[in-house]
């Protein structure tokens, strides 16, 4: 299926190919699998073929979700260091690999990851009113933490910063979603498309045990997310 979503756009004599191989290797859409499989070694042999005959098609032969997720983790960040940038801007993102953003979303404002933080260190002087941003390549974007309240730890009052609870909510106003592939379903709110990260594979996130989210049991959705 995640193949089969990879090349949805693709040009029709790609896809009648793509059906020729699926017959020839016995592919089949659903298939048992370990826990461990799916989440690091999901391969099957019509994607060994593929990512050897045509790696531009096939960029990938393990589809395994986490295996997707953390493969590749090696990225060029560029973030302010030194006084002369002052302690609010310190650890502060300026460049991912070169440029403004991840370079995944066609919003550019979306995109952004100026000004944000992998929270590994955070800027100097926070205040309660500051808006933190998070950056998270798995879900593909940079999310803003707010005060949530004081908190103590060995002997020292700190400030917690949360994850707001709309945080993957669809905005009211259709047109103002950037956080959508073209093409692609408008998933329920809640969930929060992340495919341009993971070779346009159909993935979503969303809080744990799909907290938050709106969709309903009976909500279909014509194309299947992870």
């Amino acid at each position: 299926m995640g193949a089969a979503s990879y090349l949805s756009n693709a040009p029709y004599v790609t896809k009648i190919a793509f059906n020729l191989f699926i017959n020839r290797f016995g592919t089949k859409p659903f298939v048992r699998l370990s826990v461990n499989d799916y989440f690091w070694n999901f391969t099957d042999p019509l994607l060994i073929f593929g990512r050897s005959f045509a790696p531009s098609l096939v960029p990938e032969d393990n589809m395994g979700i986490l295996n997707q997720i953390y493969k590749d983790f090696t990225d060029v960040i560029t973030v302010y260091m030194g006084v002369e940038s002052g302690p609010r801007n310190f650890f502060k993102i300026t460049k991912y690999n070169g440029a403004n953003g991840l370079q995944s979303w066609d919003n550019e404002t979306c995109d952004s990851v100026e000004g944000s933080s992998e929270g590994v260190s955070y800027h100097q002087n926070v205040f309660k009113n500051d808006t933190v941003k998070y950056l998270r390549k798995t879900i593909c974007r940079a999310l803003p933490l707010y005060y949530g309240g004081d908190v103590e730890m060995y002997g020292m009052i700190g400030y917690r910063f949360n994850l707001p609870n709309n945080s993957f909510s669809r905005p009211e106003n259709e047109n103002e979603e950037c956080y959508r592939e073209p093409g692609y379903p408008l998933l329920p709110s809640g969930l929060s498309d992340v495919s341009p990260c993971y070779h346009n594979l159909p993935i979503a996130s969303s809080f744990p045990h799909l907290m938050f989210c709106r969709a309903k049991s009976d909500t279909k959705i014509s194309r299947p997310y992870t």
